[in-house]
């Protein structure tokens, strides 16, 4: 199931309060639940090469290396 009338509203105040480039699409998604079975080592990349504090290009990197 899936809402997007607060997106709809709240997407130009989000962009322009946290600085989101135009040709990115914003969108969220909540997982819930875990995995069924065994699915081996996690392959992703390390947060700190896309996680952004506060505004968009603001790395978040030193925060992500201090939570891990």
């Amino acid at each position: 199931m899936s809402h997007q009338l607060g997106f709809v509203r709240g997407e130009r105040l989000l962009r322009d309060a946290i600085g989101v480039p135009e040709d990115w699409m914003v969108a969220g998604h909540i997982m819930v639940g875990w995995p069924k079975g065994r699915h081996g080592p996690v392959r992703r990349r390390p947060l700190a090469e896309f996680v952004n504090l506060d505004r968009w290009g603001a790395s978040a990197g030193d925060l992500v290396a201090a939570a891990t």
